[in-house]
C-alpha cells in the first residue's frame, strides 16, 4: 500500500469517528560544540579542530571527509610533517552531546622541507611584483591554488618562501602547474621557475622573465601557445588548460634535473637537463609566476620541497661494485657522527665510493622506544627502496639500574635495560614485545623489510669495545643483537672484533679519559665517537669489506647461463602483470617483427662493460640492470669481457674514406651486431653507429677473429675515444613473452 493511501485512509477514520489528530512537536534542537582532536599512537597532541553543529537528542555524528584527510603540521625543527588518519583506531562517530570530544589516531607518513597546499587563506605571501602585475591570489576551484593572472601583455611576480640549504644533496621538488589562455588569442610566453632565495630576471625586471636572469633551477615555460619546455627541452604532452603535476629531482653536486611530467589524461614526459640558470645558489627559495599574455593565467598547487639524500659526485675515488649504490643509514651517533658528521665513517665511505647516500641517523637515538627513536627514522624515510640499508644502535639503550650502573646511570633516569632483554622469538613470529630490547630490535627489522623488501641489502654495525658504557651490558646487547641478526638474515659488520691490517682492534676498554690513545681514535678524547683516524683504520675497510661480499655473492650466484633451474616457480620468471606496455616504440613487452628478445621465460641478459669506462656509463649499467630487475624480476649479470677499447689507426678499428671496418681477436657469434660509439673527453657520446652485417657475413675458418663492416664513418671528437661493444642478436620467438628493443631504434641519445 502507497504511502498516499495509507494517509487518505488515516484522515477518512479520523473525520468518520471524530477523532481529532494530535499535532507532533518537533523536538527542539539544541547546539553541540565538538572537539576533534588529531593524536599520536602514544598520545601525543599533534593538533585540535573545534566544530559547532545543531543537533536532535539521540542522533549521532560523523567527523566528515575533509576532516579525515591527511595534513600537514610545521615542527619545532621547522620540517613540516604529514600525517594519515588511522580510522581503524579513531572515534569517526558518536552520539551527539553539547560538549563532545572525538580522538583521531594519526601516523606521520612523510616529511617535507617546505610544503604549501595554499589552503591556510591567513597566510602572507609578500609578492615581489614588476610593472603592471598584480600579486597572485588565493582562488578556489574544488581546492584551493595559487593564481596568476595578466591583461594584454605578459607579467611576472616572484615571492620567497622558507630556505632550503641544498649544498651537495639531492633535493625533490613537487608541483601542479595550469597555464591557460583565453580561447582564440596566441598569448605570450607564460614561465613558472622554481630557484633559489635570491633570483634576479631579465634586464633586472620581474616582468622579463627567467631566460635572462639567475638562480633558476626547475622551469616550465609555455611558449607562444605552442610549446611546453622543462628547462631547455621541449617537452611533448599536451598541457592546455589542465593542471600539470611536475616531479622532479634537482641534484646539487652536478646541478642536473630529472623531470617526470604527467598531465590530467595520465599522458607523461621524461627529461634530464642542467639547472635552468647557469648561476644558482645552493639552497632552494623562491617560486615565479609569468602568465601569459592576452587574459592568460598560471595556477600553481601543492609545492613541496623535500632534501633526499647527498648529491653524486661525478667520480668515484674507488671504483668498486659499490660505486653509486644508494645506502639509507640508521642509529645514533655513532652513525651520525656526533659534533662533526661530514666526518663519519657512513659519510666518508660513500664520498670514497660515489654512494647516494641518505643520511637519517640522529644524536642519542634508542632501539627500544623513546622520544628519540631509530623506529622514527626508518618510518620517516624515503618509501623508494635504497640498495643497501645501514643501521647500528644499542649503545643509548646501554644502561643498568643506578645500583648496578652507578659510573654511567647513577641517578636512575635511564631505563635499566638489564630488566628488559626480552627473548628472541620463535621464526614466523608477528608481533614482538616491544617493552623488551629483543622485541624492539627485531620489530625494526620487520618494519625494514616490510618496508623495503628482500631485493634491499641489510646490514648491521656493532659499536667498537667501549669504555663509554658499561662492559657487561655492552657484550650482552651485541650477542643479542648479533643472534636476532643471524635469525633475519641481516649481515653483520662486527666492530666489536674487527682487527685492521696490522692485526690492531679498535678497543678503548681499560684506556682513560684523553690519554694519546683516546685523543687518536676518539673524539674530544672522552666517550664512543670515532674520529677520522678511527674511521679510516677500523670502521671504514669492515663496512666496505661486508658491502662489498654482498655484492661478490650476487655475482658468484648469477653465472649469466641463461637457463632457470628446474624447480623454480614459473610465475616468477613472467614479467610483472603492471609493467608498462611500451616504451616510446623501443622496449615492448610482447614479440615485435624485427626486434631483439633481452628477457623471456628461458633467458636473462647479459650486460657487458668495460671496467675502465666512464664512471657515468658504469653506473647506466648498473641502473639498467635494477631496471630490467623490476620489470621482469629477473637480474641480469653484469660481465666485463669481450670489450674493448681502440684508438683509430690502431689493428682493431680501420677507417677508409667510404666507411669504417672493426676486427676482434676473440670468439664473437656470427649473428651478432657490433655498435661503435664516439666519446667526448668529458665522457659524453658524440655519437653511435650500428654494423649492417658481419665482415663478409662470417667469422673465421678458427672462429677466433671476426670483422664487421659500418656504411658510415664515425668521427672521432678531438681528446676523445672510440669504443666498440659487441652482443649477439637473439631472434625472437613469435608470441612469445619478454622484453625486447627495437634493433633499429636511433640509439644516439
Amino acid at each position: 500500500m502507497s504511502g498516499k493511501i495509507k494517509k487518505f485512509i488515516s484522515s477518512v477514520l479520523s473525520a468518520v469517528m471524530l477523532i481529532p489528530l494530535v499535532p507532533t512537536i518537533a523536538a527542539a534542537a539544541e547546539t553541540a560544540n565538538i572537539t576533534i582532536e588529531y593524536r599520536k599512537e602514544e598520545g601525543e597532541l599533534v593538533r585540535s579542530v573545534e566544530v559547532t553543529e545543531e543537533y536532535i537528542d539521540g542522533d549521532t555524528y560523523t567527523v566528515p571527509d575533509e576532516l579525515k584527510s591527511g595534513f600537514v603540521k610545521k615542527n619545532d625543527e621547522g620540517f613540516y610533517d604529514y600525517y594519515e588518519i588511522n580510522e581503524s583506531k579513531s572515534e569517526l562517530s558518536k552520539e551527539f552531546a553539547s560538549q563532545m570530544t572525538l580522538v583521531l589516531e594519526v601516523n606521520q607518513t612523510d616529511r617535507f622541507d617546505y610544503y604549501d597546499d595554499f589552503e591556510d587563506t591567513t597566510r602572507v605571501y609578500n609578492w615581489n611584483t614588476g610593472s603592471g602585475s598584480s600579486a597572485p591570489a588565493v582562488q578556489t576551484d574544488g581546492t584551493k591554488y595559487i593564481k596568476h593572472s595578466t591583461g594584454s601583455g605578459s607579467t611576472g611576480a616572484y615571492a620567497t618562501f622558507d630556505e632550503v640549504s641544498a649544498e651537495n644533496k639531492e633535493v625533490r621538488i613537487t608541483a601542479d602547474v595550469k597555464f591557460t589562455h583565453a580561447t582564440g588569442s596566441k598569448p605570450g610566453l607564460g614561465e613558472f621557475s622554481i630557484g633559489s632565495s635570491s633570483p634576479t630576471f631579465g634586464s633586472g625586471n620581474i616582468n622579463y622573465g627567467i631566460e635572462a636572469g639567475t638562480g633558476h633551477i626547475l622551469a616550465l615555460l609555455y611558449r607562444d601557445g605552442t610549446t611546453l619546455e622543462f628547462n631547455k627541452k621541449i617537452a611533448n604532452i599536451d598541457f592546455v588548460d589542465q593542471w600539470i603535476h611536475i616531479e622532479a629531482d634537482a641534484d646539487f653536486g652536478r646541478e642536473t634535473v630529472v623531470v617526470k611530467l604527467t598531465n590530467e589524461k595520465g599522458d607523461t614526459w621524461e627529461g634530464t637537463d642542467s639547472f635552468y640558470s647557469s648561476a644558482v645558489e645552493s639552497n632552494i627559495g623562491s617560486i615565479y609566476l609569468r602568465s601569459p599574455g592576452t587574459d592568460g593565467t598560471l595556477g600553481v598547487d601543492n609545492l613541496t620541497v623535500k632534501v633526499t639524500g647527498e648529491a653524486l659526485p661525478n667520480e668515484p675515488d674507488i671504483k668498486s661494485v659499490l660505486n653509486y649504490k644508494s645506502v639509507y643509514a640508521f642509529g645514533d651517533s655513532i652513525v651520525y657522527g656526533h659534533n662533526a658528521p661530514a666526518q663519519s665513517f657512513m659519510r666518508l665511505t660513500a664520498n670514497n665510493y660515489a654512494m647516494k647516500l641518505n643520511m637519517m641517523a640522529k644524536n642519542g637515538a634508542t632501539i627500544m622506544s623513546s622520544s628519540n627513536h631509530i623506529l622514527t627514522q626508518i618510518n620517516n624515510a624515503p618509501s623508494d627502496a635504497p640498495d643497501i640499508v645501514l643501521f647500528e644502535g644499542y649503545t643509548n639503550d646501554a644502561y643498568g639500574s643506578a645500583a648496578s650502573d652507578p659510573e654511567f646511570n647513577p641517578s636512575g633516569i635511564q631505563r635499566d635495560v638489564t630488566e628488559c632483554y626480552g627473548e628472541i622469538t620463535p621464526n614466523g613470529t608477528t608481533v614482538f614485545d616491544t617493552d623488551t630490547f629483543c622485541g624492539s630490535f627485531e620489530n625494526t627489522i620487520k618494519t625494514m623489510k616490510n618496508k623495503w623488501g628482500d631485493k634491499t641489502k641489510y646490514v648491521f654495525v656493532t659499536i667498537h669495545e667501549s669504555n663509554a658504557r658499561n662492559h657487561d651490558i655492552q657484550v650482552k646487547l651485541r650477542e643479542l643483537s648479533m643472534a636476532i641478526c643471524e635469525k633475519w638474515g641481516v649481515e653483520v659488520v662486527d666492530m666489536f672484533t674487527y682487527e685492521n691490517s696490522a692485526g690492531e682492534r679498535l678497543n678503548t676498554y681499560g684506556h682513560t679519559a684523553k690519554d694519546a690513545y683516546m685523543n687518536k681514535y676518539i673524539i674530544n678524547g672522552n666517550g664512543s665517537h670515532p674520529t677520522v683516524a678511527a674511521c679510516e683504520e677500523f670502521y671504514i675497510p669492515a663496512v666496505v669489506e661486508v658491502l662489498e661480499s654482498l655484492y661478490d655473492d650476487d655475482n658468484s650466484n648469477n653465472n649469466g647461463d641463461d637457463k632457470n633451474d628446474d624447480d623454480d616457480d614459473k610465475d616468477n620468471d613472467r614479467i610483472k602483470s603492471n609493467s608498462p606496455a611500451a616504451v616510446s616504440g623501443y622496449v615492448s613487452m610482447t614479440a615485435l617483427p624485427g626486434s631483439v628478445e633481452l628477457v623471456s621465460e628461458s633467458k636473462t641478459p647479459v650486460i657487458h662493460i668495460d671496467e675502465s669506462d666512464y664512471p657515468g656509463v658504469i653506473r647506466a649499467a648498473n641502473d639498467l640492470v635494477s631496471d630490467i630487475e623490476a620489470v621482469t624480476d629477473k637480474k641480469p649479470a653484469v660481465k666485463s669481457e669481450n670489450i674493448v677499447e681502440m684508438l683509430p689507426g690502431s689493428s682493431g678499428i680501420t677507417m677508409t674514406d667510404t666507411g669504417m671496418a672493426v676486427l676482434f681477436d676473440y670468439p664473437v657469434p656470427g649473428d651478432s651486431k657490433c655498435y661503435v660509439a664516439a666519446y667526448n673527453a668529458d665522457g659524453t657520446l658524440e655519437g653511435v653507429k650500428i654494423s649492417a652485417e658481419s665482415y663478409g657475413g662470417e667469422s673465421f675458418d678458427d672462429g677466433s677473429i671476426i670483422g664487421f663492416s659500418f656504411d658510415e664513418r664515425l668521427t672521432k671528437p678531438a681528446g676523445g675515444k672510440i669504443k666498440a661493444f659487441v652482443w649477439q642478436e637473439m631472434k625472437p620467438v613469435t608470441g612469445a613473452l619478454g622484453m625486447l628493443v627495437d634493433k633499429d631504434a636511433d640509439l644516439s641519445g
